[in-house]
């Protein structure tokens, strides 16, 4: 762990998440480089030894209530900042670095699809489980229209092979329905006919009626019948 109040720059590429890294270094530094000790003791507890010291270190994104907690400590001590001016200036690094985690990388072409068959594309980047994996420490972050975004992201960029598992992933992971509700709202809105009637057809073929109507629903919502071509339940 190094000396007390001094912390290892995790290795991270260029982007949000270095550039949110290297502002909590640097505010560390300006409150006096205080240790891991004096920061928990200040939190009452509150967060672990341990979370304080990953939010420096390690190089996945920390949750945003360990983030919170340092800033307010951090610009507390810090001459000429206030946890009022730097907490809003966290918060939206912190939102992109979490937006930034969604975006998927360079896919190869896939081979066209046969018309007949809806043939599941290859996924992105991040699995179903890490998506909802970063949903749940927005909600604990009570990040609302940050969570919107993700879902968003998912409902324009996800294949037609990952969706329903990003949709049993929030059902697993007991997230209320208007969150799964929210997913096929905004992919009806925003995809293609084939890739609105493959879904419709993957939902109700593996037995998820309730999500399969919701998006008939949502089609029909929005005066577009392209679902329905299946036939009713």
């Amino acid at each position: 762990m190094g000396r007390p109040g001094r912390f290892k720059h995790p290795e991270l590429t260029e982007g949000p998440l270095k550039d949110l890294n290297n502002a909590l270094h640097q505010l560390h530094l300006r409150a006096g480089l205080p240790s891991l000790s004096t920061m928990c003791r200040a939190m009452t507890g509150a967060i672990s030894r341990t979370r304080l010291h990953d939010a420096f270190s390690k190089p996945g994104l920390p949750p945003w209530d360990v983030i919170d907690a340092l800033v307010e400590v951090l610009a507390t001590r810090a001459h000429s900042t206030s946890p009022e001016s730097e907490i809003p200036l966290f918060e939206r690094m912190w939102r992109t670095a979490a937006l930034a985690e969604l975006s998927p990388g360079p896919a190869p072409a896939a081979p066209p699809r046969p018309a007949h068959s809806p043939q599941l594309t290859a996924g992105t980047e991040k699995s179903p489980a890490e998506i909802v994996s970063l949903l749940g420490r927005l909600r604990s972050s009570e990040l609302g229209e940050s969570m919107h975004e993700i879902l968003r992201t998912a409902a324009r960029t996800y294949s037609i092979s990952e969706l329903p598992h990003v949709v049993m992933e929030l059902e697993r992971r007991s997230e209320p329905m208007p969150a799964i509700e929210f997913l096929l709202e905004a992919f009806a809105t925003s995809r293609p006919h084939r890739d609105i009637h493959d879904l419709f057809l993957f939902l109700r073929r593996s037995n998820r009626y309730p999500y399969a109507n919701y998006l008939r629903c949502a089609v029909t919502r929005h005066q577009d019948p392209r679902v329905t071509g299946e036939g009713g339940t």
